[in-house]
């Protein structure tokens, strides 16, 4: 009976530990910057790439996107009069 309990209690915080560290890797896009709280105060501004966060302690508050838009200006060059 007590190695059964042992069992499901490994089993347990195996299963615990492993969504604790899924909530504590944050992958960021290249586009994207994510704002970080540390228990309701600004903590740090994380680029593109791979983080780890403290999870239930850290909170992101926003995502800031930072992908230019490509603009396109058309400057009509031709003028109404005839040059000769």
């Amino acid at each position: 009976m007590q190695v059964e309990t042992f069992g499901v209690l490994v089993v347990v915080l195996v299963i615990f530990a492993f969504l604790f560290l899924k909530a504590g890797i944050k992958i960021v896009s290249q586009a994207d910057n994510l704002l970080i709280e540390r228990l309701g105060k600004f903590h740090k501004v994380l680029d593109g790439g791979f983080h780890v966060i403290i999870p239930f302690v850290d909170q992101i508050r926003a995502i800031i996107t930072v992908k230019r838009a490509a603009c396109r200006h058309h400057k009509n060059s031709k003028s109404s009069q005839k040059i000769t």
